[in-house]
């Protein structure tokens, strides 16, 4: 590229880490002013019952009218703080469009066709008809279960004609991969309509919830099998435990425990609002279950009695357990996330991401928690848990970027992570260090990641209706 060229790009660039930085320092002080106004607003309420007691104390009413302006003036604050932040995210679009112009002008004068990139060579991907709303591996990894924000359910199979260990040549001690020569394996398109989720289930198949109720568990072939839990009456959130075969399925503001031995179900009642987020514990022992307002741990089996309660400050937007079966995490939407001691009830709020957190998931081998939400993966060491103090234990993992991290995914049986941004990149980084690979550098924003049990195959889909399959060779991580 040429010096002309780059150098407006660069600086376009350094004023938006800069503009970006700014909207950081800005959301945060707008979070410590909602602290401030409510400790005001305490304030004021504990004047106003003191002066019901005594209506003619002077001092309680010169109290009172000073808590009021303090409460007005930090009202006033939070609006000059909105409006700089509105002005803030605004210049931040104008510098998008002027480095977009800048890009599309310096591949004009270039004129030369890119070269492949590693997602060229290790990806297979497919389109679909709207954006991808969960992907899932089924039990034995044979077969990945794509559901789409239209409710169009799909499986692909993950049988590689061409996999990246048969292109790869070695020519003097210099290892090469060639790019695939033909295309995927079509998908499997299931009859299911209205899917809101699925989960693995025996025997190589899938569980999902449709549209007009109930759960269905669907054969490899992508065919319904039968009606695995009958009900008039749409479903939620639901979960599947390989380890005991029990389903928790929420309906309405009941939690259902199924075994699929009994046509009958335990029940227990939510409350508050229904939840679209429940998760087994691995070993099937215990059921999280998180509402609009609250965390519940139940235990599994017949009786469904709660164990733990908690109240959460924000809607919940994602819940996930520790393999171990210690720790709970749910991220929180614009309130950061929660970490929950299954054990020993104790849980804190993790706050101060500048967006929803999405995305949170766990590594066994590093003992780690790993959460979206943030300019760079964001991770905590539970061998130091950051009960006292927010920075304790926590781990930089990757590189900042410009842009959000909006979907991370932890190997199952290694010490890696994969992160995806709202820009499309998706990357793979070691837990704890700054380096990472670049697997597909651009693309929709990224909705989904898993990996497959072995850790050799990353599947990924975004909101633009692409998902896709890659495969590492063995010697790339050596």
């Amino acid at each position: 590229m040429s010096a002309d060229v780059s150098n407006p790009i660069q600086d376009l660039l350094q004023r938006r880490l800069m503009l970006v930085s700014t909207i950081s320092a800005l959301t945060a002080k707008t979070h410590r002013l909602i602290q401030e106004h409510s400790g005001a607003e305490m304030e004021i309420l504990r004047l106003e019952l003191a002066l019901g007691r005594s209506p003619a104390e002077g001092e309680l009413l010169h109290a009172l009218a000073k808590a009021e302006a303090d409460a007005e003036a930090i009202r006033s604050r939070q609006e000059d703080c909105a409006a700089e932040i509105e002005v803030a995210e605004a210049a931040v679009s104008e510098v998008d469009r002027l480095i977009a112009a800048s890009k599309e002008k310096t591949v004009m004068n270039q004129q030369s066709v890119p070269d492949l990139t590693l997602f060229d060579l290790l990806a297979r991907n497919w389109q679909r008809p709207a954006a991808i709303r969960q992907i899932c591996f089924n039990d034995d990894d044979t077969l990945l279960a794509v559901i789409c924000a239209d409710g169009s359910l799909a499986f692909a199979r993950m049988a590689d004609n061409e996999p990246p260990e048969a292109r790869i040549t070695v020519d003097r001690g210099q290892a090469t991969i060639s790019p695939r020569q033909g295309k995927a394996a079509p998908l499997i398109i299931t009859r299911v309509k209205g899917a809101r989720s699925v989960s693995l289930h025996r025997d190589g198949g899938f569980l999902s919830a449709g549209a007009n109720g109930g759960l269905l568990r669907l054969s490899r072939a992508g065919e319904i099998a039968e009606t695995l839990f009958s009900i008039d009456q749409p479903v939620q959130a639901f979960d599947y435990c390989a380890a005991t075969h029990a389903t928790a399925i929420v309906v309405g503001d009941r939690l259902h425990f199924h075994t699929g031995k009994d046509p009958s179900s335990a029940k227990a009642n939510l409350p508050g609002m229904a939840s679209e987020h429940v998760a087994f514990a691995t070993d099937g022992t215990r059921i999280a279950v998180a509402t609009e307002e609250r965390l519940i741990v139940f235990r599994g089996g017949s009786e469904l009695e709660p164990l733990v309660g908690i109240y959460l400050p924000a809607p919940p937007l994602s819940l996930k357990w520790s393999d171990d079966g210690n720790w709970l995490a749910v991220g929180l939407d614009g309130a950061g996330l929660c970490l929950l001691d299954a054990n020993a009830g104790r849980n804190v709020v993790l706050g101060d991401f500048p967006a929803p957190v999405r995305s949170v998931t766990w590594s066994a081998q590093e003992k780690v928690l790993i959460a979206a939400g943030a300019y760079r993966i964001a991770g905590w060491s539970m061998k130091t848990p950051p009960f006292d103090d927010n920075a304790t234990g926590a781990l930089a993992t990757g590189r900042v970027g410009l842009v959000l991290v909006d979907a991370v995914a932890a190997q199952p049986e290694g010490r890696l992570v994969a992160a995806g941004r709202s820009n499309g990149q998706v990357v793979v980084a070691p837990i704890g260090s700054g380096e990472e690979l670049v697997v597909r550098p651009a693309g929709g924003p990224v909705t989904a990641l898993q990996w497959t049990r072995d850790g050799r195959h990353l599947a990924m889909g975004d909101a633009l209706g692409n998902v896709a399959i890659a495969t590492f060779p063995a010697q790339l991580f050596k």
